[in-house]
């Protein structure tokens, strides 16, 4: 049974047998998979979005990325999150991991790409986003999410790759 559904997500509840045999009652929440980018300007500086989060009404530093659509896989998501939020393209995009955020409650799966060879270009902000683009140095945003400082989870998990040469 859906329980809510929005443009972004539905929440589901519905009889789910373990693999034990077990059947439970379990609440989920179901949604497309997301992209973030790691744009590498040179070897020592990335990219990344200070923004606006309404849900924890703060700004936060976290990777450029969005939701994929129906229409586009998640690398056409990628190239075009990159432009519309940080005004740049690359050359080079690379899928480098795949995670679940949330995978006790959620389907999601988010795809994390490293882009190099980047040229600017303008920025499209869809309404509602508030984005200031920020240049770090590698290992000062491996320090940053090492230490909480970026409280992104999947930002702090793909910096944490990059940070033990995941690239």
């Amino acid at each position: 049974m859906i329980a809510f559904k929005s443009k972004k997500f539905k929440v589901q509840v519905e009889k789910v047998k373990l693999p034990n045999g077990d059947l439970v009652d379990f609440a989920s929440i179901m949604r497309r998979p997301g992209t973030s980018i790691i744009p590498f300007i040179d070897k020592d500086t990335i990219l990344v979005a200070y923004q606006y989060r309404p849900a924890v009404e703060r700004w936060i530093l976290n990777l450029a990325g969005g939701t994929v659509e129906e229409s586009e896989t998640p690398l056409q998501n990628a190239v075009k999150e990159l432009e519309e939020e940080l005004g740049y393209r690359a050359k080079k995009m690379k899928l480098v991991a795949k995670l679940y955020p949330a995978p006790y409650m959620c389907n999601e799966a988010e795809y994390i790409f490293v882009a190099t060879g980047l040229t600017k270009t303008k920025r499209h902000l869809e309404k509602g986003e508030q984005i200031r683009t920020r240049k770090i140095k590698v290992k000062d945003a491996v320090r940053m999410a090492r230490t909480g400082k970026i409280s992104d989870a999947i930002t702090a998990a793909a910096l944490m790759m990059i940070g033990h040469g995941l690239k």
